[in-house]
């Protein structure tokens, strides 16, 4: 039976007081303290909540959970030969905030946010969910009608069908973002203007599952990008995409079942990411499973309620081949989620067997409530309350503990090696792949996008430090060597404030000599432990080989947590995204 009332359970906890990150529509030049590179010149992206508090003054609809911010999109013009950068920042749905005023949210799907309502009330908002589905990403919708912020890549592939003979080769790329879901924003390069709203159908007319990963996967030498798509329902399955530069695209594998002595068929789960090698796509499926086939999450509006979390069945590993061999092998790993992977690498030995390392940060299912609190930092003022919070008694709802902890740690970075040989994959697929543990409290990792599908040694990341009585909660910017797990750890010299510095974007020294030759880019957010009126942030440029500072620039008295970065040389098309 659906379960009504998990959004009531879920409405209890969140109480957070997200605060709007300010828009500067009109690009400004910030203030440098510092050298930037000479050699660095292009433009970062960033994406993630910037709107808490919804209508004039903010008073009319209020946003409690952080991965349901209205998306703003920040763009970091860098002209490191003149030590300048220019920024300007845009609100990419104000469409949808339009609407979500006018119905005080009613009918809406939110990714965690909830509203109290009664099993009545509950019903009627589903009808007007399922009505306003169908016109979520039409040719006629709105650009800004849809909140879409999770990830942010440049040239990305026009569909063929947009085309005309009249296309120019730039006109053939463009600034996307994407959520969760099957469903992408086109954006202006430049002006952060959104532009149109589309699915992956306008790719290939079989992709029509309403879930997808946000993040992508861009191979740097076949210059392909890979995703799939998730279907709902009994017969739910996994369609697993490839698609080339030129908008190009078909289908790799539809996966409906297990390729393993079970054959359990593909249930809906909620997918952030997924691992690509140079000759396979491997897809997780975590047992972060949507409830009665779709209809608890139709019912109470948020993801974060319409799934359960399966801690006895194992994440299945399907491997696809790239190369037109179809859904080859299914894995069985012991139950995580992952938000992010770090890479992914194939090889055969010298017997035939083939290889790959999996390198993600792990979870369990705890974190789907846990995530509520991400981005609203602790300072140490209020540790004794966050102690407080953090010894509540708990029990089991969904397969969930709740209510949650204050989110205190990331999920530790563990390499998954399976090993098969093809003729005896049957026989192989039976014996569990058991992880090995890099390095612990690891999250947002980036690595050298020349290395991505290829050996590695760095990956750069993020490692959360819970608050103490005399410090603030803060996101470390950290440096791992993957090999010997050594970690080197980037730390604000005053810790009586609290900080969040957002996923590090590593560039590349265009003559660079080593694999850390070039820069790390992250947009911090400082907590000021006297009182919000104090937070600002800045654009941190680290240097990436020493893990030292070169510069910091001024963005604003306001804190702007984002979730994911691409960083691109301006007016080329050359480069794609991991993102």
């Amino acid at each position: 039976m659906p379960n009504l009332h998990t959004s009531n359970v879920l409405a209890k906890f969140q109480k957070n007081a997200f605060r709007n990150v300010p828009q500067s529509a009109k690009p400004i030049e910030l203030k440098t303290k510092g050298t930037i590179p000479p050699w660095l010149n292009g433009v970062m992206y960033r994406v993630g909540g910037g709107k808490f508090q919804l209508g004039e003054g903010g008073t009319a609809f209020t946003i409690q959970h952080a991965f349901d911010g209205l998306p703003i999109m920040h763009r970091f013009e860098i002209h490191g030969e003149a030590n300048k950068v220019m920024y300007r920042s845009r609100y990419l749905a104000d469409d949808a905030e339009k609407r979500i005023v006018a119905s005080n949210g009613r009918g809406e799907i939110f990714f965690g946010h909830t509203i109290e309502m009664s099993t009545w009330g509950r019903i009627k908002d589903a009808v007007a969910r399922i009505r306003g589905m169908s016109n979520g990403a039409s040719a006629d919708a709105s650009p800004s009608s849809q909140p879409i912020g999770v990830t942010v890549t440049p040239n990305y592939p026009v569909p063929t069908s947009w085309k005309t003979k009249e296309t120019s080769p730039e006109e053939s790329l463009m600034l996307v973002s994407k959520t969760d879901a099957n469903m992408l924003q086109k954006v202006n390069r430049d002006t952060l203007e959104p532009e149109k709203l589309f699915t992956y159908q306008s790719y290939h007319n079989e992709l029509t599952g309403p879930f997808a990963p946000a993040h992508q996967i861009y191979d740097y030498e076949t210059k392909e990008n890979l995703s799939l798509t998730i279907s709902v329902g009994r017969n739910a399955d996994i369609k697993v995409f490839s698609m080339a530069r030129d908008g190009a695209t078909k289908i790799l594998a539809t996966i409906s079942h297990a390729m393993d002595t079970t054959q359990s068929p593909v249930r809906t789960f909620y997918c952030h990411s997924f691992f690509a090698t140079k000759n396979y796509v491997v897809v997780p499926e975590s047992p972060l499973f949507l409830r009665n086939y779709g209809l608890d999450f139709l019912l109470n509006g948020n993801i974060a309620s319409g799934l359960e979390w399966d801690a006895k069945t194992p994440t299945r590993l399907h491997v696809v081949d790239r190369h037109g061999g179809g859904h080859l092998a299914t894995f069985q790993a012991p139950a995580y989620f992952a938000f992010h992977i770090a890479n992914g690498v194939d090889w055969v030995d010298d017997k035939g067997r083939i290889h790959l390392e999996l390198d993600c940060s792990t979870y369990n299912g705890d974190m789907l409530y846990e995530v509520n609190s991400f981005g609203n930092l602790v300072r140490a003022s209020d540790y004794d309350a966050f102690l407080t919070k953090q010894s509540q008694k708990q029990t089991l709802h969904n397969g969930i503990r709740n209510p949650p902890k204050h989110f205190s740690s990331f999920g530790d970075l563990q390499r998954f090696h399976v090993t098969w040989h093809p003729s005896t994959i049957a026989k192989d697929t039976s014996v569990p792949v058991c992880p090995s543990t890099i390095a612990n409290n690891i999250e947002f990792m980036r690595i050298n996008t020349s290395l991505v599908m290829k050996n590695y040694t760095y990956t750069y990341a993020c490692r959360l430090q819970p608050p103490t009585e005399s410090s603030g909660e803060r996101y470390d910017l950290v440096k791992v060597n993957v090999h010997t797990g050594d970690v080197l750890t980037y730390q604000q010299k005053d810790l009586r404030h609290g900080y969040m510095s957002s996923e590090p974007v590593f560039v590349a020294r265009p003559d660079g000599t080593s694999e850390d030759d070039g820069v790390v880019l992250s947009l911090v957010s400082v907590f000021d432990d006297s009182g919000e009126k104090q937070d600002h942030c800045f654009l941190l440029i680290l240097d990436a080989s020493s893990f030292t500072e070169l510069a910091t620039v001024s963005v604003g008295d306001f804190v702007a947590p984002t979730f994911h970065g691409s960083f691109h040389v301006e007016h080329s098309f050359e480069l794609g995204s991991f993102n």
